[in-house]
């Protein structure tokens, strides 16, 4: 032992490889094998790093990964000479199994363990530069193979999207149904939207599902809206063109998604959405609430009853109303539920309390008759006296509902006289009347006939009130708008601004009899007149003679009065309230009257005339003499003897 450690420390000196322990060894020589492998690999070890580092240096050169020095021809044959010579490297010794090797050091075996780790990183180094070298060639390759797998896929996704833009399109611009839609039960696949709808026109759609909402107000109010014109059910058209419609719009993709899904599963189209025609609710709802308006409105806060001794007030009068914009909402509500009646309730609109303490203040007075006034043309109500609790009233009206009636009981003190009653009676009855014509007259005779009518026209009398034509009519100037026409003055006849107005006042006289009125004055014509009988004119002159009468009934009257050219007729009529019936007949008579020294000369006519009285039975109650008139004749139509004539002279 002693022997082979000085051996490894002369062959240490003199740079000798150190021979190696000698070990025990196996009968069939493994650890000889072993031992020999380890030694060779320790040179190929080493002479592959000695090589990589000039492959190595070689390729860095030149830009390149370092390669294997391959030998030359002549080296090769060189190192053959070598060894042929003997110059070949020294082989180490094979001691025999019989031989006893000698021990390594501590040394020697640290020495070998750092040779063969450094042989290890030397070798790992190698290896992983030569796969470096390789990834560029698998780098291009796959990149290569990725370009080719794109292009593939590419062209697969062209053909792919080729096939769904001309097939979707196709069943996008096609003309049937989709082959499983359904209007409820009712297939209509593979139909035109013309052939579904006669379809469903067959099987009664409309008569299915169509429809009434009722909308029901207070006071028996009530709105019919339709649901198909409402929009909440689809007709016929609407459902055939519901049904084409699916699948049939969008991009060729949907199309062709909707088809495939339809293929699997059924579509019913009848639950399809529509869009309420709010227009068409709130016009009918509108209609509903104006008449539950008009049956609200009251012309006055409150009504007496004098039969049932109540006080009527409506609560919510003039007040109450709805907001149809809110209704058309409740409206579609009950429309989109499919519901038929729909039940408004009460307003709620603040009802304002009634004054019940200025109302008892009010009719807390003395009963008053209605009466007509003259100026205004109008009854004014009559009054009436009562009294209630008010605090009873403000009770009642508390507990009563919105839209109905509060009834407060009243001691009444009644009028004898009510508007109702007064107006139905004013100017009912046609009491008298009288029609003269002018035929012949000249045209400024016509117009101050035409002239007075007018003014006369509407003239109203109350009760005893009385009549001066004079001072109604005024005096008769060209500034009034009268003209000169032929007149009877002092036994003359002249031509006088006003002429032919007594025409007018003759008329109105015999229409003043038929209505049984007082006349206050009148005056016959100087001579006759041919528009009238004698005895029944009335002559009138500014500022006297006049014409004047009384309205002695219980009632106004009225006067109408206008004249007709084309029949070249004046007319008169009095109109007032004839209770009782009874009506008036004039009778007159008429004689000649002669002068009284020739008994056979006549100068004149007498004439009196008399009012007759009936009751509406036809019976004479009464009968007056009504005047005396008395007439001349015109100087011409008077014929005396001859031997008056000389007499005279």
């Amino acid at each position: 032992m002693n022997e082979f450690n000085d051996n490894i420390e002369k062959n240490r000196d003199s740079g000798q490889e150190t021979p190696r322990k000698p070990r025990r060894r196996s009968d069939d020589g493994t650890v000889e094998r072993r031992v020999e492998r380890r030694r060779t690999e320790g040179r190929d070890g080493e002479r592959r790093r000695t090589e990589g580092k000039d492959g190595e240096r070689r390729s860095s050169s030149r830009g390149e990964a370092p390669r294997r020095r391959v030998r030359t021809e002549a080296e090769t044959q060189e190192r053959r000479r070598a060894r042929s010579d003997g110059q070949e490297r020294p082989r180490r010794i094979k001691l025999s199994d019989e031989q006893e090797r000698p021990r390594r050091t501590k040394a020697s075996v640290e020495e070998e363990h750092e040779g063969r780790a450094k042989v290890s990183a030397e070798e790992e180094t190698r290896r992983k530069r030569r796969p470096a070298a390789k990834s560029k060639h698998s780098d291009a390759a796959n990149r290569t193979a990725a370009i080719v797998s794109l292009t593939v896929l590419a062209l697969l996704v062209i053909g792919v999207v080729v096939g769904v833009t001309v097939f979707g399109g196709k069943l996008r611009d096609g003309d049937t149904i989709f082959p499983n839609v359904n209007v409820s039960e009712i297939a209509v696949g593979g139909l035109t939207a013309d052939e579904a709808k006669a379809l469903l026109d067959e099987e009664g759609w409309n008569m299915r599902v169509g429809g009434t909402l009722t909308v029901r107000f207070p006071t028996d109010v009530k709105a019919e809206i339709d649901y198909i014109r409402a929009g909440n059910s689809l007709t016929s058209a609407e459902a055939a063109e519901a049904a084409f419609a699916f699948g049939h719009s969008g991009s060729a993709l949907d199309c062709l998604v909707a088809y495939l899904e339809n293929l699997i599963h059924p579509v019913d189209v009848s639950g399809t959405a529509t869009v309420l025609d709010d227009e068409y609710i709130a016009s009918a709802l509108s209609r509903a609430v104006a008449e539950f308006e008009d049956n609200m409105h009251r012309d006055k806060e409150y009504t007496l009853n004098t039969k049932s001794g109540l006080m009527t007030f409506l609560k919510g009068a003039n007040v109450a109303t709805y907001d149809v914009e809110e209704l058309t909402k409740s409206a579609s509500e009950a429309l989109r539920a499919r519901e038929t009646k729909l039940e408004i309730p009460l307003p709620t609109t603040e009802i304002p309390m009634p004054d019940f303490d200025a109302i008892h203040e009010s009719l807390m007075v003395e009963p008053a008759d209605a009466y007509y006034d003259k100026e205004s043309g109008k009854v004014v109500p009559e009054q009436i006296g009562a009294n209630f609790d008010v605090a009873k009233a403000k009770e009642l009206w508390q507990q009563t509902p919105v839209c109905q009636e509060v009834d407060i009981p009243v001691a009444y003190t009644l009028p004898n006289e009510t508007q109702e009653h007064l107006e139905s009676l004013l100017f009912r009855d046609k009491l008298g009347d009288c029609d003269t014509a002018f035929w012949g007259s000249s045209d400024n005779r016509i117009n101050n006939i035409d002239l007075v009518a007018q003014k006369l026209n509407g003239m109203v009398l109350m009760p005893g009130e009385s009549f001066s034509y004079n001072g109604y009519v005024g005096e008769r100037t060209e500034e009034a708008g009268f003209l000169p026409a032929p007149a009877y003055s002092d036994g003359s006849v002249i031509y006088e601004v006003g002429g032919g107005i007594c025409q007018v006042s003759s008329t109105l006289y015999n229409a003043v009899l038929e209505a049984n009125l007082k006349i206050d004055t009148r005056t016959c014509h100087y001579f006759t007149v041919g528009y009238l009988p004698l005895g029944l004119d009335a002559t009138v002159s500014f500022p006297r003679p006049d014409f004047g009468f009384t309205n002695s009934r219980d009632y106004p009257i009225m006067v109408k009065s206008w004249t007709d050219r084309d029949k070249m007729t004046l007319y008169f009529e009095v109109w007032g309230t004839n209770l009782d019936g009874t009506y008036v007949q004039m009778k007159r008579g008429q004689w000649p009257i002669y002068d009284p020294e020739y008994p056979d000369v006549q100068t004149g006519w007498g004439a009196t005339s008399w009012r007759q009285v009936f009751d509406a039975d036809g019976n004479l109650i009464d009968e007056i003499r009504e005047a005396y008139s008395e007439y001349h004749l015109h100087d011409e139509d008077i014929h005396y003897p001859p031997s008056a004539t000389t007499d005279a002279g």
